[in-house]
């Protein structure tokens, strides 16, 4: 029985897809003026939603859609590459910033201890912060301009930074690469089904455990800094070292058949740092086969989309602590990195990021058909006919969510986040009802087709869902919670298939 519980809680950590991707470039949607489709690729539209929504729970599909396959090559790589991207990480990292590494980490313990809040209870959720009727069981892993939003909207004291252990570790993680620590002296450690820091400084290691910082604040603990952690005397769980990871490694000692070894370390590096690490967190064994290091070192491979280069940018290296600038170094870097033959964390956080202004639109639209929230909607909303569908679509979210650009240009907000903030963009509902409508039935018990359904941009940057009922397109305008016979000055139509730069 034990180890079904330990298989659940992992498989809503860390589980890996074994389907191969094919091949891809991200660019600038919006300059490629010079086709008017683009090539959709199912699988690789699939792979790429994984990207953006970041659920990590099996048991949590959309009703009427069923599990998008697993994200590669794990959901904490893609967010620590996507949390280096946004400008107010690179600000904190500005503040805590100090040429002493240990200064810098005691900067960042307080900085976590003020404001950071997990966001589901320890170790075994049963619900989200939010009690959302179609979120009951999610486990969604937050990227940092999310769980910033997030914490404007908690209920909760200090809970300016909201999210997962996942999501906090990997926050962190992080923000201390901005800061100058190498990819060698940071990473996210991953104790199923908990995930910790651990950082090193002059050969020494140091826990830092975020998820504990409401504990500090309510005077239950000292600290979330261990120079010894002993995860099962914390938790009562058996301590297990699934591995480490941060935006260059990714490291996985492989769990059952759910998770197989691999490592793309240096073998001697790796030996090093897991050697000088084990005795810090209590000697733990080495994954659920309980590896000597050295077969571990014999076995494993490295994951084949891991592109082992460093993000190149801290904020030590602007003289004026530039936190913009920072943010736009990293976003040119990885935008420039993109490999056309194979996919890798720096691609996949872009999405995990939301620009809009990637490849494939489509994944958007993907993403918000396999929404919870929009999936559980889309069913209790369902009219008997197809313009009462589109009435009540837009009715719902006219009521729901208010009017309000919530995360920065060129990004959009998750489908089931816009829910969970009662906020959001035209652009962002479009999106919310482009996934109700997927999964309400249109007309004889058929579900509404994605080529009946577009999200449409405007030059002016406004959002509207374009519904072919009976062979007439109408636009459900968001701005003015109407519904349009007509449109003009379109810059972008897209589904879940194909993207449009011509209307219609």
């Amino acid at each position: 029985m034990r180890k079904v519980v330990i298989a659940f809680l992992i498989l809503q950590l860390f589980v890996f897809s074994c389907d191969a991707p094919l091949f891809f470039q991200i660019k600038y949607s919006f300059k490629e003026i010079n086709y008017n489709v683009s090539t959709h690729n199912e699988n690789l539209i699939e792979e790429y939603t994984w990207a953006v929504i970041r659920y990590d729970n099996p048991f949590q599909p959309s009703i009427n859609f069923g599990l998008i396959k697993w994200p590669k090559p794990s959901i904490g790589t893609i967010l620590v590459v996507a949390n280096m991207l946004s400008e107010k990480l690179c600000e904190i990292a500005a503040q805590i910033y100090n040429e002493n590494k240990y200064e810098t980490l005691k900067a960042l313990v307080e900085f976590d201890i003020k404001n950071m809040k997990h966001s589901k209870p320890a170790m075994i959720p049963k619900y989200d912060e939010w009690s959302s009727p179609g979120l009951k069981n999610a486990n969604r892993k937050v990227a940092a301009h999310e769980m910033f939003c997030l914490g404007e909207k908690c209920i909760s004291p200090y809970a300016n930074i909201i999210g997962d252990c996942y999501s906090l570790a990997s926050f962190n993680t992080a923000l201390l690469r901005l800061c100058g620590f190498k990819a060698e002296e940071v990473f996210t450690l991953l104790i199923p089904p908990h995930a910790v820091n651990a950082v090193r400084i002059d050969k020494k290691w140091y826990i830092i455990d975020p998820t504990l910082a409401s504990n500090v604040r309510l005077g239950k603990l000292n600290t979330i800094l261990f120079e010894n952690y002993n995860f099962s005397k914390i938790y009562g769980y058996k301590c297990i070292f699934l591995g480490l990871e941060n935006d260059r490694y990714m490291v996985h000692f492989g769990f059952y058949d759910y998770i197989e070894p691999s490592s793309n370390m240096n073998q001697s590096l790796l030996k090093e740092i897991i050697e000088s690490l084990l005795p810090v967190i209590n000697n733990p064994p080495l994954g659920t086969e309980n590896w000597l290091l050295e077969d571990f070192i014999k076995i494993a491979k490295p994951h084949p989309e891991m592109l082992n280069i460093s993000m190149p940018y801290s904020i030590k290296d602007f003289t004026d602590n530039n936190p913009e600038k920072l943010a736009k170094m990293n976003l040119d870097f990885i935008y420039n990195i993109t490999n056309e033959s194979i996919p890798n964390q720096y691609s996949k956080a872009l999405y995990a990021y939301n620009l809009i202004d990637v490849k494939y639109p489509e994944v958007y639209a993907n993403a918000a058909k396999y929404a919870a929230w929009t999936s559980w909607l889309g069913v209790k909303l369902d009219g008997d006919t197809a313009y009462k569908d589109a009435i009540r679509t837009i009715r719902w979210i006219g009521f729901v969510i208010k009017s309000g650009k919530i995360l920065n240009e060129n990004q959009i907000a998750f489908s089931d986040f816009t829910y969970l903030m009662r906020e959001g963009s035209t652009i962002d509902k479009a999106i919310v009802a482009y996934g109700m409508l997927r999964n309400m039935r249109k007309e004889n018990n058929m579900f509404w087709d994605a080529k009946d359904l577009y999200v449409i941009i405007t030059e002016n940057n406004r959002g509207y869902l374009a519904v072919n009922i009976s062979g007439t397109w109408y636009y459900l305008d968001f701005y003015e919670k109407e519904i349009d016979n007509e449109i003009h000055d379109v810059k972008m139509a897209f589904n879940e298939e194909k993207v449009l730069y011509e209307w219609p």
